[in-house]
């Protein structure tokens, strides 16, 4: 799900950064031009965090990697929290920002889809995007995109009478899709038994208890 090349953490547009949820980059130097120590540490961080996880992308190893110290780590980003926070958050803004031309449905179905191939696809950087989870409060980016997909169910609600409220919708469907993208992610190491067909089936019963007719 992660495009070879460089990313820059700063200077792209919000177009380009519509590719990092599912494809992620880093920012190769042009000719002549050489990375700052914050790109380098972010790309260092990036590469280590797809390979596995945030067991293997360690201050010692991101700055081998990077060719720096961790004073220029903390300069730039406070701690190792600071740095996973800051792959994390380009992640979501990058999901946000490709959410942002879709309908209500189509958010819905985003949402899920997003968790699940991150979950599958790249196991390491779902490990640190369930650990900011955990570590933090939710983001600006985070709680823009919560409250949009709470919109995408009061808008459908208005077609498909909702059994719940939307605030409730959303929540059990957000909560669902990152339960299941975790039990995902930990069948790849960790040899959790997942059965084929669960995700969708999940998503299925999940959209059942919540309209009275099924919009999908």
């Amino acid at each position: 799900m992660i495009r070879s090349e460089h990313f820059d953490s700063h200077s792209r547009t919000s177009k380009e950064l519509t590719t990092l949820m599912k494809k992620p980059s880093r920012l190769r130097a042009t000719a002549g031009t050489a990375l700052s120590a914050r790109e380098r540490i972010f790309n260092a961080a990036l590469r280590l965090l797809r390979a596995g996880g945030t067991e293997t992308a360690t201050m010692r190893a991101i700055c081998d990697e990077a060719g720096i110290t961790p004073p220029t780590l903390y300069h730039y980003f406070g701690d190792m929290k600071g740095l996973y926070r800051e792959v994390a958050e380009q992640m979501m803004r990058s999901n946000a920002a490709t959410a942002a031309g879709f309908g209500p449905k189509e958010i819905i179905k985003d949402v899920w889809n997003s968790h699940i191939q991150l979950a599958t696809n790249e196991p390491g950087l779902f490990d640190v995007w369930n650990r900011h989870l955990a570590w933090d409060r939710l983001t600006s980016t985070s709680l823009h995109s919560y409250e949009t997909l709470v919109q995408s169910f009061q808008a459908l609600g208005e077609d498909y009478p909702l059994k719940v409220p939307a605030k409730t919708a959303a929540y059990v469907f957000w909560a669902a899709a990152h339960g299941i993208a975790c039990l995902i992610a930990a069948s790849q190491h960790d040899g959790v038994p997942y059965a084929r067909g669960a995700a969708e089936n999940l998503k299925k019963n999940i959209l059942q208890g919540i309209f009275e007719r099924h919009p999908f």
